[in-house]
């Protein structure tokens, strides 16, 4: 049985403006440094979570929607 144990860094997730229900208006949303994954039988999504600099009302931009996974042999451990 072979452990793979993955580390996920980045620079700098960009910015993005978009309109926020709570402040009624077009703001930046940054990264909160946190992301989501749900997985479904052989189907991963991936999205970060974005936070209003205004009001800290949430956005979750997608990064892989029904990515199809190929897992072979391949144990994964919760920390």
């Amino acid at each position: 049985m072979q452990i793979v144990n993955v580390d996920i860094q980045y620079l700098s997730p960009p910015p993005a403006i978009k309109y926020c229900k709570k402040c009624g208006k077009k703001t930046e949303y940054v990264c909160s440094g946190l992301f989501r994954v749900n997985a479904q039988c052989k189907y991963l999504d991936i999205w970060l979570i974005y936070k209003c600099s205004n009001c800290d009302s949430t956005w979750n931009m997608t990064i892989y929607v029904n990515a199809n996974l190929i897992i072979d042999h391949l144990v994964v451990h919760r920390s």
